[in-house]
């Protein structure tokens, strides 16, 4: 038996994303984000900020020093 509150998604082999409704009908999801935006990005933009933003500060070469490979 299916969660009173799941969320329903289905993807079409066109890529869109639907999200099924508790009225049985299936609509697009509106995305929210801008990937023009992001894609503009330069290495050295996404590299500064993701040196700050404090839940989840860069990994900096020490970090990948003492990597091991699994």
């Amino acid at each position: 038996m299916a969660h009173a509150d799941a969320i329903l998604f289905t993807r079409r082999a066109d890529g869109t994303l639907l999200q099924r409704h508790p009225d049985g009908a299936s609509r697009p999801v509106v995305a929210e984000s801008d990937r023009a935006k992001f894609a503009a990005l330069t290495d050295e933009e996404i590299e500064r900020m993701s040196t700050s933003d404090p839940d989840h500060p860069g990994l900096d070469d020490a970090f990948w020093e003492r990597a091991t490979q699994v």
